[in-house]
């Protein structure tokens, strides 16, 4: 679905994926050798794309064999697991349901799978991770069986790393080719995988790049995870945004900051641009999502509840404006799938 603009504006929330810049190493280099030029790695050539080559250990090549063998649509391969000295980082589930979607919508999962497989996914995504982990180091492995066109799985590797302003992050590294997000998941998954390892870390030691498309989070000492570039920046005020999509836009900042006790003036943005009449469906629709993460990640359950009710009854998620928008669409489809699984994952 294509990005949306309103007045020249587009909307960062709402499922548009915002990448945190990975500051790995200054040591970290690409894969040596690549004959393909990466910003053109799904061009008209698709078909003559072949994997990268790797130096892969036995246990790394005995990984791929298992992969391509699994036939179940969530696998996780544990490589380094939480111990009594080196414990499990905790998440917030409520926080961790929405942006595990995030990621979910970006390779395709959400309409693909059902709310117990995405329940999986998410699971995957944020359990059994290790508190110390050295960077680079291959945590997990979570396998989606059959997810190219020719029959591959996805793989992604997990690993730990720190964000530009030095906040620990996950990266989430994909063994596809790069560019997922400019040319769309039909050329991607025609294209094939790019790296069948994809991994940061080489035998050897040295901090080599060996995937090219990935996606990151920030995870907080509480639990705190968030796809957002808004961690750890000093945002501008709401008083500063000249219009509303500018505050609504500026509200998943604040939302997705890494702070949860600074959103006191979220409810009453929000609200006053739900109340006004000039203000076009399609972004009363986002303003309502916008009140729906803020109750979400709060933990308050039926307050969310209610924002799905009011959307569903409404009528306006059937206007032909919006029925046919990626908004329209995520916030009849998802929102309701989204606040169960963070309720399933709270009772974990």
């Amino acid at each position: 679905m294509k990005k949306l603009n309103f007045n020249g504006i587009p909307l960062r929330g709402v499922f548009i994926v915002v990448i945190t810049m990975i500051a790995l190493s200054s040591c970290m280099s690409s894969q040596g050798g690549q004959n393909k030029d990466s910003s053109n790695t799904v061009g008209t050539a698709i078909d003559e794309l072949v994997p990268n080559e790797q130096n892969l250990n036995d246990e790394e090549l005995a990984d791929i064999v298992l992969w391509k063998s699994i036939n179940q649509s969530v696998f996780v391969q544990n490589h380094l697991e939480p111990t009594e000295e080196n414990t499990v980082l905790e998440y917030n589930p409520w926080i961790a349901s929405y942006e595990g979607f995030r990621m979910a919508s970006l390779l395709g999962l959400d309409a693909d799978f059902t709310t117990d497989e995405m329940f999986q996914f998410i699971r995957a995504l944020f359990d059994d991770m290790p508190n110390d982990v050295e960077t680079g180091a291959l945590v997990k492995s979570i396998v989606i069986s059959d997810w190219y066109n020719d029959g591959s799985p996805l793989v992604i590797n997990v690993t730990r790393a720190f964000s530009g302003n030095k906040i620990p992050a996950v990266v989430f590294m994909f063994n596809t080719w790069d560019n997922l997000r400019k040319y769309g998941l039909p050329l991607i998954k025609q294209a094939g995988i790019a790296y069948e390892y994809p991994r940061l870390k080489t035998p050897e030691g040295d901090f080599r790049q060996e995937f090219m498309d990935s996606y990151s989070m920030s995870w907080m000492d509480d639990g705190f995870v968030t796809a957002s570039g808004s961690v750890g920046k000093e945002l501008p005020l709401f008083s500063s945004a000249e219009s509303d999509f500018e505050k609504l836009n500026l509200s998943d900042d604040w939302i997705r900051d890494g702070n949860l006790d600074n959103d006191s003036d979220i409810l009453t943005v929000l609200s006053e641009i739900i109340l006004k009449d000039e203000v076009e469906p399609i972004g009363k629709v986002f303003s309502r999502m916008q009140l729906f993460m803020y109750h979400l990640f709060h933990g308050e359950v039926e307050n969310a509840e209610s924002v799905i009710d009011e959307l569903n009854k409404s009528g306006i998620l059937e206007l032909p404006e919006v029925s046919d928008t990626e908004i329209g669409v995520l916030a009849k489809r998802d929102l309701q799938r989204i606040l169960e699984i963070a309720v399933m994952l709270s009772k974990e």
